[in-house]
C-alpha cells in the first residue's frame, strides 16, 4: 500500500489494481488487513470502513467487519441502463467488495463505473472488475458501458466468497414468439419479451397492413409477457378469417408474426 503511514481510500484503490492485475508488486503484510494471506478487494472494504470509521480496527489488529446476511446466496442481473450494462444483486445486503472475470462479446474499449472504489483492466474480451464499497450501497454493484452485448460471467466472487453467487440472468432478448394456438378461433395467446424497460407497440394488421387491433402501447418492463387477443378489431367487432400479421415495436427494434383466424 500507499508508505506515507495513513489509511486511504487510494490505498483500497490500489488493492483493487492490483486484483485486477494493474498493479504487480504490493507489500502483502499491509495490504492483508483482514490476515487470512490473501489479498483481495475485501481487504480494500476493510481500508474503506476505516476511513469513513477511524476507530475501527482491521482483522489483523482484533477487529471485524460487520457482517449483515453475508452467507445469504445472491442472483445477480444484467439489466439495460441507457447505453450501459448494469450488474445488479437480487439483494445487496452486506456486500462490500466483488470480484469478477467477465468475458465481453468485442474488444472494444469499455469503461467499469461503481459505488465505493473500483479498478478494472481489460484485455481483449476478457474483462477483469474489482469494487470495494461500504455496507449498505445500492443493489446496482457497477456499470459497463460500451460493451454491446451482456458480458458473461466466467468468476463471480462476493467478499472473498463468504456470499454465495447462485445464479447469473441474462438480460431478455427482443422476441416475439408464434402465437398459440394457431389458427385460432375465437382468441389466442401472443407471447413476447424485451430486453430494456420502454415503450412497447404490439399491434394486429390485416394482409393488406391496415391496423386492426392495438393490443399493447405503453412502457413495460424488461423481460417476457404475454397478452391475449380475442378476434376482434378496434371497434370490438369480430374479425374476419384470414390471415393477421401481428408486429412488436420496441426502441430494440420490431419483429412481425403471421397468425391465421377461421371463423
Amino acid at each position: 500500500m500507499s508508505d506515507d503511514g495513513s489509511v486511504s481510500a487510494y490505498d483500497a484503490s490500489l488493492i483493487l489494481r492490483y486484483v485486477v492485475r494493474l498493479v504487480s508488486v504490493i507489500d502483502l503484510r499491509k495490504a492483508d488487513v483482514t490476515g487470512n494471506g490473501v489479498v483481495s478487494s475485501y481487504d480494500a472494504a476493510h481500508i474503506l470502513y476505516r476511513v469513513f470509521n477511524p476507530s475501527y480496527r482491521f482483522p489483523v489488529e482484533g477487529g471485524s467487519l460487520p457482517k449483515l446476511a453475508a452467507s445469504t446466496p445472491r442472483v445477480l442481473s444484467w439489466l439495460r441502463d441507457d447505453d450501459d450494462w448494469a450488474l445488479v444483486a437480487d439483494d445487496a445486503t452486506g456486500i462490500g467488495a466483488g470480484e469478477f472475470v467477465m468475458t465481453l462479446s468485442r474488444g472494444t474499449a469499455v469503461r467499469v463505473s461503481a459505488e465505493g472504489e473500483v479498478a478494472f483492466n481489460q484485455e481483449g474480451r476478457t474483462l477483469r472488475v474489482a469494487f470495494a464499497r461500504l455496507n449498505g450501497g445500492g443493489a446496482v454493484l457497477f456499470r459497463i458501458e460500451g460493451a454491446g452485448n451482456a458480458p458473461e460471467i466466467g468468476t463471480a466472487l462476493l467478499n472473498e466468497g463468504q456470499i454465495p453467487v447462485v445464479g447469473v440472468r441474462q438480460p431478455a432478448m427482443l422476441a416475439l414468439y408464434q402465437n398459440a394456438p394457431n389458427p385460432f378461433n375465437p382468441s389466442t395467446t401472443i407471447r413476447f419479451s424485451i430486453p430494456a424497460i420502454g415503450h412497447a407497440y404490439l399491434a394486429v394488421y390485416d394482409a393488406n397492413g391496415r391496423l386492426v387491433q392495438v393490443l399493447v402501447n405503453g412502457e413495460l418492463a424488461a423481460g417476457a409477457d404475454e397478452v391475449a387477443w380475442d378476434g376482434t378489431d378496434a371497434a370490438g367487432r369480430p374479425a374476419a378469417s384470414g390471415i393477421y400479421l401481428i408486429r412488436l415495436t420496441t426502441s430494440s427494434g420490431a419483429i412481425t408474426q403471421r397468425a391465421t383466424l377461421v371463423r
